[in-house]
């Protein structure tokens, strides 16, 4: 890595993030170059190094790069690519280490950095209904009469996790919220039978478990409708009972 190149990442860096008080490096060629001292004083940066043959002083950067790498072979493993590639996954690798939650302090990374949440483009869905065009209910927000339905039936074009394109019973197209639309009855019926699909070998388990406790009830009937012969004696206690002690 040449001092061209970190002092072109610092720039991208200075203009996202904001120019630093002081950096904190290794003892590399690049890093102590005279060419990267001149550009850290130009833009009032303060610069320390670590001691020679002791990563130790650095640690938390040392740690973080073990991080970084660890995230970023997980992704080419899961991605099935080779290590070479290692720069296609970097930006996703470090998304993820940018939204992980750090439970001493209750928040991520970025949501410490900046003060609101990071937002991901991977784990966000949308329900089944929407992800097929067709009928569904969208809130009334204006009713001539309080006796009005307070939905109405419109058809869903395309939906994405905040907004859906849907036209009305007029033949208007427009544009909707999400937490305004909801399922037909057919819809909920239908997600409801593919649950029950999903769900036969639970049901069949269940069906086993009732049986062997059907099987278990009647035999304790049956022993309760024919019970052992008991003798008449009574058991005494022989048990002594200790006198009171007076003090």
């Amino acid at each position: 890595m040449t001092s061209a190149t970190v002092i072109q990442c610092l720039r991208q860096l200075f203009v996202l993030f904001g120019t630093p008080a002081y950096i904190h490096s290794d003892r590399g060629q690049s890093f102590m170059s005279a060419e990267l001292k001149t550009f850290q004083q130009s833009h009032g940066v303060a610069t320390s190094r670590t001691t020679p043959c002791s990563p130790q002083s650095n640690g938390q950067g040392e740690r973080y790069n073990g991080i970084i790498w660890e995230a970023v072979t997980i992704a080419l493993e899961s991605l099935g690519l080779k290590e070479s590639q290692w720069e296609s996954v970097l930006p996703d690798a470090l998304h993820s280490v940018r939204s992980l939650l750090c439970t001493t302090i209750n928040c991520t990374p970025h949501e410490r950095f900046f003060n609101f949440t990071r937002r991901s483009s991977s784990g966000q869905s949308v329900p089944s209904w929407l992800a097929h065009p067709g009928p569904v209910l969208m809130k009334k927000h204006v009713r001539a009469t309080k006796y009005d339905t307070l939905v109405k039936e419109v058809d869903l074009l395309e939906a994405n996790p905040s907004y859906a394109h849907v036209r009305l019973p007029d033949g208007r197209e427009t544009t909707v919220l999400i937490r305004h639309l909801a399922p037909t009855e057919q819809q909920i019926n239908k997600d409801n039978l593919d649950h029950s699909v999903l769900n036969d070998r639970t049901t069949d388990m269940d069906e086993c478990v009732y049986s062997n406790i059907e099987n278990t009830t009647q035999e304790v009937t049956s022993n309760m409708d024919n019970p052992i012969e008991t003798s008449s004696v009574v058991r005494r206690s022989t048990r002594e009972i200790d006198k009171p002690c007076r003090y």
